[in-house]
């Protein structure tokens, strides 16, 4: 079920869009720098799809978008930007859901973390402070800290060199195309969240690997094993969760609520017992509501553990 043949030793994440959603001061900061010069405010939408470049791309492209250049040049720009940005970047940013929880897990199974950002240094390491995710990581590398941006893979090896892993020994985990190119120029496995700030469909940017929810993260990476008195049997779950997901269909036909409860705790039993968390977990949300939801509420409900059980357990076709 993992990615790699064992647990890798290191995993690098992007920041904006993969561990925080940062559109909110990003917004602010770029709408402000446009007021200055009259230029007509960016959507939410429009400032996503600037993100990613580095701030200086941002910038740059802000002022393209609403008008075209102004006499100052770009580099003074982006110091003006960066002055007024840098001290704001937390006020409304905050991680994705489950981003602590899943660090904290990660951590207590004795991975190396690492941020690999195109954000700026100095606004990467007060982000990093104010939301409380500094200490999670034991190297950061920003835009400031190597001469090229993602998609080259220069970031990918300074940050290997540090940690002291192979490209084999390491997971990227990212949300954009740069993320995911530069990590395969330097042969590290990938991983794409899907809630993020990418420029297009999340299946075209080539990952190995797309999850919907951090708390995936931990069995994608293979820490969530079976106990090794289970190991044998992985294959006997793999069936059981088939015909599990057949019946489960047949009961959410049914109007036996009952019948649907008692599915779902025997579902959630045996992923628990097998370290398949992230379902279980879902389970136990459906477990949780399946009496009192109504048809459209239970539809949503169980939309994500069937994604999940086709990933556990593709259907042929």
């Amino acid at each position: 079920m993992s990615l790699t043949p064992s647990s890798p030793r290191a995993v690098l994440f992007d920041l904006d869009g993969t561990l925080i959603d940062s559109l909110p001061d990003l917004v602010a900061a770029v709408n402000r720098m446009l007021a200055e010069w009259d230029r007509p405010a960016l959507s939410a939408e429009a400032v996503k799809a600037l993100v990613g470049g580095g701030a200086a791309i941002l910038v740059e492209r802000a002022f393209m978008t609403t008008g075209g250049p102004v006499t100052v040049e770009v580099g003074e720009l982006l110091r003006r930007f960066m002055a007024d940005y840098e001290p704001r970047s937390a006020e409304s940013t905050r991680p994705w859901p489950a981003v602590i929880e899943t660090l904290t897990r990660l951590k207590e199974a004795g991975l190396l973390l690492a941020v690999c950002t195109n954000k700026p240094s100095g606004a990467t390491a007060v982000v990093l402070s104010k939301l409380g995710l500094a200490p999670f990581f034991d190297v950061v590398v920003g835009a400031d800290d190597t001469p090229v941006l993602k998609p080259d893979p220069t970031h990918i090896h300074v940050i290997l060199d540090r940690l002291g892993v192979t490209a084999a020994q390491a997971v990227m985990v990212g949300d954009s195309f740069n993320d995911i190119a530069a990590a395969r120029a330097a042969g590290v496995p990938t991983v794409a969240v899907s809630f993020g700030y990418a420029h297009g469909p999340v299946a075209e940017l080539g990952a190995d690997r797309i999850i919907d929810d951090y708390r995936e993260l931990p069995s994608v990476l293979g820490l969530d094993l079976p106990p090794p008195e289970l190991v044998g049997m992985v294959s006997s779950f793999a069936r059981e969760m088939a015909a599990d997901r057949t019946r489960l269909r047949e009961l959410l036909h049914d109007s036996n609520r009952a019948a649907l409860l008692d599915h779902v705790h025997a579902m959630r039993g045996k992923c628990s017992m097998f370290g398949e968390s992230s379902l279980a977990d879902r389970l136990g949300q459906l477990e949780q509501d399946v009496l009192e939801a109504t048809t459209n509420e239970l539809d949503q409900l169980v939309a994500p553990i069937f994604e999940r059980l086709e990933w556990l357990v593709p259907e042929t076709p």
